[in-house]
């Protein structure tokens, strides 16, 4: 019987995307955060990815064609997002696509025909934050002969193609009261820059429950793990019923040559979405 090679030791493999491509001008997603488990006929992954253009979910080796369930969920932070299967033969299926979906999250359950050969699962987007706990269930050991995050090379190592960074750019990121500190988006410079980062804000009741809004602030985090304040905004509000407030801020800072990490951080409240419009453009 022939069994199934699943690399589940990714987090060091993915750990080098991240941290490795950082000094790579070109760069197209990296896991800020992965994590993947590997049972008898099931592989879990889950994490936190950040997209440029794209970056590689899984890849599936398979002796014959084959069919596996797809399951679990999506949480999209910022920008668009879709998760696609590629064939051997560069043939797409599109299993998720925020566009057409029209929300922020999503629960997958579909069955995706794997075919004979190499392929892989790819996440794509453009400046774009999402989490995601994903399931493939009903492996066939006897068909699948490898799933793992590490592309094949010639020397047997991990691919490094796909580490990534968005740069400068524009993005939308939502949240609510139930987040406390995410990733908006990266600014990688090649030198000291100062840039300009303008922002519409709206605020929203969640339903017709009593709404508490403290604010929240934007910070850059730095490769050298210093951070640098974007805007700090404290308020205390609280309504009943329906809830809106909007407003618009510039604000130019001087960043540090290497990659910079847009953050948002929130304060307490209860029963609010905030939804930012972002757009951060070198002087």
């Amino acid at each position: 019987m022939k069994h199934i090679l699943i690399l589940a030791g990714c987090l060091a493999a993915l750990s080098c995307l991240a941290s490795c491509g950082r000094n790579n001008s070109v760069r197209t997603g990296y896991y800020s955060s992965f994590t993947a488990k590997g049972e008898e006929d099931t592989y879990e992954m889950s994490g936190k990815a950040r997209i440029a253009d794209t970056v590689p979910l899984a890849y599936i080796d398979s002796l014959e064609e084959t069919t596996v369930k797809l399951t679990g969920g999506l949480k999209l932070i910022s920008g668009d997002a879709q998760l696609v299967y590629v064939t051997p033969d560069r043939e797409e299926t599109v299993i998720f696509d925020s566009r057409s979906a029209g929300h922020m999250t999503e629960t997958l359950s579909i069955d995706i025909r794997i075919n004979k050969g190499s392929g892989y699962l790819e996440f794509r987007g453009k400046d774009t934050t999402l989490k995601f706990d994903i399931t493939l269930n009903g492996i066939d050991r006897d068909k699948i002969s490898r799933l793992s995050v590490e592309k094949k090379t010639e020397k047997g190592k991990a691919s490094e193609e796909n580490s990534g960074n968005a740069g400068t750019g524009k993005t939308k990121a939502v949240f609510t009261d139930e987040d406390t500190e995410e990733e908006i988006l990266d600014t990688a410079l090649a030198d000291d820059t100062t840039v300009t980062i303008s922002a519409g804000i709206e605020v929203t009741s969640r339903n017709e429950e009593k709404m508490e809004f403290r604010g929240f602030d934007l910070f850059y985090q730095t490769d050298s793990g210093d951070e640098i304040k974007v805007l700090e905004y404290e308020t205390d509000e609280t309504a009943l019923g329906g809830y809106t407030w909007q407003d618009h801020f510039n604000r130019q800072i001087l960043l540090p040559a290497g990659t910079n990490e847009l953050y948002f951080r929130n304060h307490d409240g209860s029963n609010y979405r905030i939804e930012l419009n972002i757009k951060v453009k070198k002087d």
